[in-house]
């Protein structure tokens, strides 16, 4: 822990940061699920996205060092897989969409890096 960061406070924060990851691939496997029927390449993409970030969530309830890798893969392909898919379906219009994912992932991220580490 940092200076000035006592353990219920850092306990806080990785819960936190463990909610939020949990959410993202809640909202990646929703994701998949509504496309699975027309894109199954696409859905497939989400789920495994959705499998990294739940590791990535285990990872920051243990404060395993590996947590930071994983958030970032995990919100970074499911960013891909978003933009592959929207293209795969011809939206051209949903870049603002796209630009939201990418700031919620960003936040994630900073929040899992924001959280202790056993070393």
């Amino acid at each position: 822990m940092g200076p000035g960061v006592d353990a219920r406070e850092s306990g806080h924060l990785t819960a936190l940061a463990s909610v939020l990851l949990l959410a993202y691939a809640a909202f990646n496997a929703f994701g998949a699920w509504s496309i699975i029927r027309r894109r199954g390449g696409s859905a497939m993409g989400f789920m495994a996205s959705a499998a990294v970030l739940v590791v990535a969530a285990v990872a920051v309830a243990f404060s395993h060092p590996a947590k930071v890798p994983f958030a970032v893969v995990g919100v970074l392909a499911s960013s891909w897989v978003s933009i592959a898919d929207a293209r795969a379906a011809g939206d051209r219009d949903g870049a603002w969409w796209q630009v939201l994912r990418g700031v919620a992932g960003a936040l994630v991220v900073a929040a899992v890096v924001a959280t202790p580490t056993n070393p």
